[in-house]
């Protein structure tokens, strides 16, 4: 299929540069927009792109602030709807180039909260959401734990490697990328947890949505998902959870019977 690639930076709300990559096929079916968690980048999934590319869809990834080759303080937020209001600002230049395409957002750990808060505030902003280990809750206490009257910016290394996949490749190469963050701060702890407090407290998602969780994850557990399903308005909601599978579901041994699962269910919304 004849493949369109463009890389550039957009202006965020705030006019801080963001690094974003548009795939375009020939005759896009719909519009996927991906968020990729915390100190990582948009370019770890060129694979997930790729699987979307292959059936028709447009997609759009882009790198969180502070994060890869955008702009912003390394691992750093200073608002609980900073995450927010940057995918805010990506769906909205999707929709702007392709008017009459369903929009589909597919966020990752950190940027499945961004994601799921972006879609409990903007509703008619988007068709459907497919969450990958998603950050709907904090039920380890992974970001609560710092806290909240902690200088902002103390930096903690980044000890993620170990606990995202059992595939010991995609482990090197994580370790072995200059884009991956080697720290992020306590800002970014403390405006998650009040994001997922908020989040939490507003049970009015209501949109289509697809959650997708591994059984041994370890950095977000499960029953944030299964909590976030019970909780959320939606009346279209499934869940499934991949037995032994760890944080990166999408780089695990089930890697194509995820995508599989996620390019069927948005064929099944068009």
């Amino acid at each position: 299929m004849k493949k369109e690639k463009i890389m550039q930076m957009i202006q965020a709300y705030d006019g801080l540069n963001l690094y974003m990559t548009t795939d375009t096929p020939e005759s896009p079916r719909a519009v996927v927009i991906i968020s990729h968690g915390m100190c990582e980048h948009s370019g770890r999934y060129a694979a997930v792109t790729q699987k979307l590319f292959d059936r028709g869809f447009k997609v759009y990834r882009y790198d969180l602030r502070g994060h890869g080759k955008s702009e912003g303080e390394r691992g750093f937020y200073s608002a609980p709807d900073e995450i927010t209001e940057d995918l805010h600002r990506i769906v909205d230049i999707a929709s702007e180039e392709n008017p009459g395409l369903k929009r589909f957002l597919l966020g990752y750990s950190m940027g499945g909260f961004a994601v799921a808060d972006f879609c409990t505030k903007y509703p008619d902003k988007a068709e459907g959401a497919i969450l990958f280990d998603a950050a709907t809750r904090d039920n380890l206490g992974g970001f609560s734990r710092v806290s909240q009257s902690l200088d902002p910016l103390t930096r903690f290394p980044n000890k993620l490697a170990k606990r995202l996949t059992s595939d010991p490749e995609v482990t090197a190469a994580y370790k072995a990328d200059p884009l991956n963050a080697s720290y992020f701060t306590a800002g970014l702890s403390q405006q998650l947890t009040l994001g997922i407090r908020q989040l939490t407290a507003n049970s009015t998602f209501r949109l289509p949505v697809l959650l997708l969780h591994g059984e041994k994850d370890t950095l977000v557990d499960p029953s944030d998902s299964t909590d976030f399903f019970a909780q959320i308005a939606s009346e279209d909601k499934h869940l499934k959870i991949y037995g032994n599978t760890q944080h990166e579901i999408f780089n695990e041994a089930v890697k194509n019977q995820v995508m599989t699962d996620v390019t069927r269910w948005i064929e099944n919304r068009l």
